[in-house]
Formats: structure tokens, sequence, C-alpha cells
């Protein structure tokens, strides 16, 4: 039971998640599904399956935490001074949050409108993907959440090694976006930020809201621009 309970036992299954997420497309051969809409939301069915195995995996294994982290209804706590990204003795994620997600969805956008470039643009043209881009992001923002934050923060919760969760989920969530939107080092850099950020506020506020909220909005920008640019 201990070697269940083990946060490296954790760390290796988000890891092989990650490569089975990036696999996908290829194993499933979705470069070839067409229209682009369909290849997204197949994606989304296999994406779950790994996301649901990795969920109760870390819920059998560390129930109590696993629930909790599961709450949408905390989105206050105080968030623990860091120097570098200027957050105060005192700041609470009830004011900064809503913060952080703008700007991190206005920085989002500017670097995938040079990754994604879209020909066609219209606020018709947005309009009309809209309602799809926001379906696919709600899902897929809570299925890398699931992944990449709720399984390693609940694991680490009760372990010394607590206050390491946020650069584990950074870690490997920016080096899995090598290949993703946006990718190539940049990309490593922002996920690895906002994985960073988001297992953060998880741990601070004894709650997924902030982390899923932030990262639908960022997934609404990303998946706008896929069905805009048609690929």
């Amino acid at each position: 039971m201990a070697f269940l309970r083990s946060i490296y036992l954790v760390v290796l299954l988000v890891a092989v998640a990650a490569a089975a997420l990036l696999a996908i497309p290829h194993l499933a051969d979705l470069a070839h599904v067409k229209p682009v809409v369909h290849r997204l939301f197949r994606y989304q069915l296999f994406a779950w399956v790994v996301a649901l195995t990795v969920f109760i995996f870390a819920t059998l294994s560390h129930r109590a935490d696993a629930i909790r982290f599961l709450s949408l209804n905390r989105f206050t706590g105080e968030m623990a001074p860091v120097r570098w990204l200027m957050i105060k003795q005192g700041e609470n994620w009830a004011r900064q949050g809503w913060q952080f997600g703008i700007v991190l969805t206005l920085v989002t956008a500017a670097v995938i409108s040079q990754q994604i470039p879209v020909e066609s643009f219209s606020v018709t043209r947005v309009m009309a993907v809209l309602p799809v881009a926001l379906g696919l992001a709600i899902s897929n923002s809570l299925v890398e959440e699931l992944i990449f934050r709720h399984s390693i923060v609940s694991a680490f919760e009760s372990h010394r090694l607590k206050k390491s969760a946020p650069v584990v989920s950074g870690v490997i969530f920016g080096c899995a976006h090598y290949f993703g939107a946006p990718g190539g080092y940049l990309g490593v850099l922002m996920a690895g930020f906002l994985g960073w950020l988001l297992a953060k506020s998880m741990q601070e506020t004894g709650g997924i809201f902030w982390a899923w909220s932030i990262h639908a909005c960022l997934d609404v920008v990303i998946f706008s621009a896929m069905l805009l640019a048609g690929n």
C-alpha cells in the first residue's frame, strides 16, 4: 500500500500520461481526420481515457486530498510571496486570480497569433467558432488539470516534499508542450510557468477553481485559432 501511495509512482504515471497524450494523434491517425473540429473532438475522447485513469489512481491512493482539491467553491487563499513575480505578503487569490487570467490570456493570444496564423479574421468568424472552442476548452483544460495538477498536488499534499509539487507539475507540463500549442522552447517556458502557477493556486486555495478557469480561458484562445486556421 505504501508503494501505491508513493509520490514517485504518481510522478511516473503523470509522465507516462503526458507521453500518451502526445502519442494519441499518431496512434489514432488523427492527422487524416477532416474537418479539424472532428479531429479535435476525437482527440478529447482519447484524452479523457488517459485523464480518468490518472484521476482514478490519484483518488484511490490519496482519497481525502484528491476529493478536497476537486472543490470549485474555494477561490480564496493567501498567496505565498514570490519576489520575482511581485507577489507580496498578504496577497490573495480572490484578487490576483482574475488578474493572472487576463494577463496570461493576452500573452497566449499574442504567441498563438504567431504560431497559428489566421489568414481571414473577422468578428463573424470568431463568433461562429467560439461556442465550439469554448466546449473544447472546458474539456481539454479539465483533462490536463486532472492529469498534471490534481494528481500531483493531491499526492504531494501530505508529503515532506509538498512544496516541490508546483515545480514538478511545471516541469512535466512544460516538457510535454514542446510539441503542443504554444510549442517549441517558448511553449515549454510558457507551459512550465503555467503549470507551476496553477499547481500553486490549488495548494493555496485548496481547490481547482482558478487552475481550471484560467487554463480554460487560455484554451479558448488556442482552440479558436485552430478552428479559424483550419489546422
